[in-house]
């Protein structure tokens, strides 16, 4: 037996706190736009903390 998930999403209302970081904000801005109207589309109340700070990924990407 299959799970209908979409329907399941849609009967619960859940929230998450989105990280998006600055590479979401400067290399792949359209991503995190898509993802919280992806989001919001199933019922997921989306939240953006603040607060958020770099994580370090462009600093790691420049040894790789």
């Amino acid at each position: 037996m299959a799970i209908d998930l979409p329907h399941l999403i849609k009967k619960t209302c859940l929230k998450i706190a989105l990280f998006a970081g600055c590479a979401m904000d400067f290399i792949y801005p359209g991503h995190g736009k898509d993802i919280v109207t992806l989001l919001k589309k199933t019922n997921i109340q989306v939240d953006f903390p603040v607060n958020q700070t770099c994580c370090g990924l462009p600093a790691m990407m420049i040894f790789l």
